[in-house]
């Protein structure tokens, strides 16, 4: 059985003196003796050794009280801190506790709060259904005048120029559907159905897609940084009952549309799907996102198709010797803060005489016209918030409908955006001219407050 430690620190120290004490007893030599004296005997040295073991004995049991007592002294002063710390302790533990308490009394508030204000919960079919709107008012001052006396005419006027209200619904990943309700004053009142499509394709998973239904056949760009419509979307744009396939291959658009136009041929009785759209665009991106360009193609079997040139042709012969075919080219930049747009749409062939009005009314053209028009824009973000942009934009045979030559600025500020809406505040100028007769100028300026969400 191993010893106690208070054991090991006794015998030890005596052990070793009593060997160190044989060892000299043995090996050192007697000390020297005075004359006459007799020897010491063995015996004598041996009493005066054991003497010395005891007296170093008592002295190793002094030390080993000592330190026992200090031993104990220490176990005590432990004790007692051991004491005085455990209320602390406690009143610690009691208070991580109280924490956790309001803890979860918070939790369970701000979960009641949530609850409260959000109100019902809407049905899980509603996730996948997204709406989008606009809303844009509109100042306005005008002004024209020509070479004929007493020609100066100037006014102004306040509109709710757009309300725009759309939803789109995704019934499956391959399946979506898309309506847009348009209310324009003074041009679509009540309210006209703008787009409803059905959409199949998931581009995800496979390039190819279709839509049909009351869509824009992709017959033009038409981005602009100004409020007013540029010349070319006047002159091009068509909306159409339609089917269009298409398909998507890295960074190219390819798609065909089809539709039943309402501009006809002279003399054909026949009503078929014999109008059509083709269009190819481009569009690639930077790493950085610093550069970014597109552009594309587009080409339609009649351009008389269009909704402006359509009202010529209704309201002028009503159909047309030959259809007209017309064409689109258009590019966009954007490098840091600066872009830059250009486009240009026109007939492919001339109008013959007498199949488009003169002015949007009754007065026939007596003369072969081919309209066409081209606009390029430049714009600077000068902050995040601040765009300023210029245009100059040209059309040939469009004759008093439309601006001959037009060029202005515009200034745009976002007054505030968040992840679903913005509101914009828009300042723009234009000065146009038109190709008649008298040779008239026009001065615009349009203040518009927009919202889009």
């Amino acid at each position: 059985m191993p010893l106690k430690k208070s054991a090991r620190f006794r015998f030890l120290p005596a052990a070793c003196l009593l060997a160190v004490a044989l060892a000299a007893a043995t090996l050192c030599p007697a000390p020297a003796r005075a004359e006459g004296e007799a020897p010491a005997s063995l015996e004598e040295r041996l009493r005066k050794l054991e003497s010395l073991l005891e007296a170093q004995r008592r002295q190793i049991d002094v030390q080993q009280e000592q330190i026992d007592t200090l031993r104990a002294e220490l176990q005590r002063r432990d004790a007692d801190r051991e004491k005085e710390a455990a209320p602390a302790r406690r009143a610690l533990e009691a208070q991580a506790e109280q924490i956790e308490a309001l803890k979860t009394q918070v939790h369970l508030t701000q979960k009641s709060l949530e609850e409260k204000t959000a109100g019902p919960r809407l049905p899980d079919w509603t996730e996948n259904i997204v709406l989008s709107g606009l809303i844009e008012f509109e100042a306005g001052y005008g002004r024209s005048s020509s070479d004929a006396p007493d020609s100066r005419v100037d006014g102004s006027d306040l509109a709710l120029a757009t309300v725009e209200l759309g939803v789109a619904a995704r019934v499956t990943d391959w399946l979506t559907g898309e309506t847009v309700l348009l209310w324009e004053e003074d041009d679509t009142e009540p309210v006209d159905l703008d787009v409803g499509l059905l959409r199949l394709g998931d581009l995800e998973r496979f390039p190819a897609y279709l839509e049909a239904g009351k869509l824009y056949p992709p017959f033009g760009n038409f981005e602009s940084f100004f409020v007013t419509n540029p010349v070319v979307l006047e002159l091009g744009e068509a909306r159409e009952t339609a089917v269009r396939a298409g398909g998507v291959f890295g960074p190219f658009d390819l798609s065909l549309s089809a539709f039943n136009g309402e501009v006809d041929r002279a003399g054909d009785e026949s009503d078929h799907v014999d109008d059509f759209v083709a269009a190819a665009s481009f569009a690639r991106e930077s790493e950085d996102g610093r550069l970014c360009f597109s552009a594309g193609a587009g080409w339609i079997s009649n351009v008389a198709e269009s909704d402006g040139l359509q009202e010529l042709v209704a309201d002028g012969a009503g159909d047309l010797d030959e259809d007209v075919a017309g064409c689109n080219l258009w590019a966009a930049l954007r490098y840091g803060r600066a872009n830059l747009l250009a486009e240009y749409l026109g007939a492919l062939e001339d109008f013959e005489a007498n199949e488009l009005s003169l002015d949007g009314g009754a007065t026939l053209l007596a003369e072969e016209s081919r309209p066409e028009a081209w606009n390029l824009e430049a714009a600077l973000e000068m902050t995040e918030r601040l765009t300023v942009a210029g245009k100059y934009e040209r059309a040939r045979d469009v004759f008093s409908w439309q601006h001959e030559r037009r060029w202005g600025a515009c200034a745009s500020y976002v007054l505030c955006e968040t992840e679903r809406a913005c509101a914009i505040l828009a300042l723009e100028y234009l000065h146009g001219r038109f190709d008649d007769a008298d040779d008239t100028t026009e001065d615009l300026a349009t203040l518009q407050l927009g919202i889009e969400f």
